[in-house]
């Protein structure tokens, strides 16, 4: 049994002792039950000597039986008062207890209202409005014609071609000559216009040789001598050009282009 238990029964038990009044009355009865037995003893005592043929013996054993017997009968009473005293003293404080009455209402306390409130902002908002209720502009009709585009100049697809390459072509160009072929020495200069960019490193024997062949398809070629004497003004391909297109050629445009 631990502590705390002798400590619940030591409680209990003074709670179920019966106050000074309680017991007061619980002796008055005992000693009046008591009293009652010892004249029920007395006139039992008397009768028996009252008969003379009873031996002797018979009185002594009749006392000692009464006694025992009252001594019986006062401890059951004297316990049957202490249990009787105990249950009333029980309900007289039973009785004394406060009682809950559930009649009335609890008291509840109301749950606190928390001010969610947000402090007032006195800086203007933005408002958007709906795109429905803007003015819509009026449609304006383009003319794709009036439309300027910026186009960057194109541009160049391949670098210039190497100066073997150059070289390769330029003495294709004079073999066809050789041959009295003009056309196929025009076609591998114009190759070569086109591989080069107009960045050749023989771009003046090119230009001498396609002179050269456009006299042998009797072609006028003064606007291409022209344009040589502007390029390359001390070049001593044009003599060349000029003798060679009189000497090989009829006298219709080179000799006309020499002599001016």
């Amino acid at each position: 049994m631990t502590d705390l238990s002798r400590s619940l029964l030591a409680a209990a038990r003074e709670g179920l002792t019966p106050d000074a009044a309680v017991a007061a009355r619980v002796r008055a009865k005992v000693a009046a039950s008591i009293a009652a037995g010892a004249g029920a003893v007395g006139a039992t005592t008397a009768a028996s000597s009252a008969t003379a043929a009873t031996p002797a013996i018979v009185p002594a054993a009749a006392s000692a039986g009464s006694k025992s017997l009252l001594l019986k009968l006062g401890a059951l009473l004297l316990v049957g008062g202490a249990v009787t005293a105990t249950v009333l003293a029980t309900r007289e404080r039973a009785s004394d207890a406060p009682r809950l009455s559930m009649s009335s209402p609890l008291e509840v306390d109301e749950p606190r209202t928390v001010d969610r409130s947000v402090a007032r902002d006195d800086n203007p908002r933005v408002t958007f409005e709906p795109a429905g209720s803007r003015a819509r502009a009026p449609h304006r009709s383009i003319d794709p014609a009036a439309i300027e585009i910026d186009v960057p100049p194109p541009e160049p697809t391949a670098e210039p071609v190497s100066l073997s390459r150059e070289v390769e072509l330029i003495d294709l160009a004079m073999a066809s000559l050789r041959k009295h072929a003009p056309a196929a020495a025009l076609a591998a200069i114009r190759t070569y216009e086109r591989e080069t960019l107009g960045q050749g490193q023989m771009a003046e024997e090119a230009a001498a040789i396609a002179i050269e062949a456009r006299c042998g398809l009797h072609q006028d070629v003064t606007d291409e001598l022209a344009a040589f004497d502007l390029a390359w003004p001390s070049s001593a391909q044009r003599s060349r050009v000029v003798t060679t297109c009189f000497a090989k050629y009829p006298p219709r445009s080179c000799c006309t282009a020499a002599r001016s």
